[in-house]
Order: structure tokens, then C-alpha cells, then sequence
């Protein structure tokens, strides 16, 4: 049990520090005075307007750089999951790296793709 201190220690801080951050946003001022809840009231009365409106290219500029935006954390996340696969697939690699470290941080196999 001593060589998983690290692991202990990590998933506490972890939870400690999500914990700190809903509670932080979810119940106090800076979660209501976020800039994410103030952009949120401007999009509110943006997309209000823009229904009493004609259609202008403004608009439709500001409508196509969100879908960029969406579409760039799409191909990002996929990005990211890809690498995470091939992490898995070089699990012996990556033991022989962690062995070379001057700290003892030699998990099992099972444990590494575990995390």
C-alpha cells in the first residue's frame, strides 16, 4: 500500500479541489457574477433580438464562428481520446519510461491502464 501514496494523494486533491470549485460557482457570488453567466444573459438578449429582427450577415458571422468553435473542441477532444488509446497500446513503453524516473513510480500494467 506505501507505493500508492501518490495515487491516494492525487485523487484526494482531486476531489477536494471539484468540490471547492462547484461549491465555489453553484453557491456563492462569483459563481453568479462568472463571465460565463454574464455571457450567457448577452447571448439571452442577443438571440431575443435577433428573433424580432430581418436576418443580417453580422449574424450570420457571429452564428458561424460558434460552430468553428464547437467544431475545433470536437476535433480536439478527438485528438485527445486518440492519444489516450495509443497510451493504452503502449502501456511496456510507458512502464520503462516511469522506471527510468529517480522515483520510485512503477505501477503494474493493470494498474497503468486502470489510470
Amino acid at each position: 500500500m506505501q507505493g500508492y501514496w501518490v495515487d491516494i494523494s492525487a485523487i484526494t486533491f482531486f476531489v477536494v479541489e471539484w468540490t471547492v470549485y462547484a461549491f465555489t460557482l453553484e453557491r456563492t457570488a462569483y459563481g453568479r457574477d462568472s463571465l460565463s453567466a454574464r455571457m450567457h444573459i448577452y447571448r439571452e438578449v442577443w438571440i431575443r433580438n435577433l428573433l424580432d429582427r430581418e436576418t443580417r450577415m453580422v449574424d450570420m458571422q457571429i452564428m458561424a464562428s460558434l460552430q468553428n468553435g464547437t467544431a475545433f473542441f470536437a476535433s480536439s477532444s478527438l485528438i485527445a481520446i486518440g492519444g489516450g488509446l495509443a497510451l493504452l497500446r503502449a502501456t511496456g513503453d510507458a512502464l520503462a519510461v516511469l522506471g527510468a524516473l529517480p522515483i520510485d513510480l512503477s505501477p503494474s500494467p493493470a494498474l497503468w491502464e486502470i489510470k
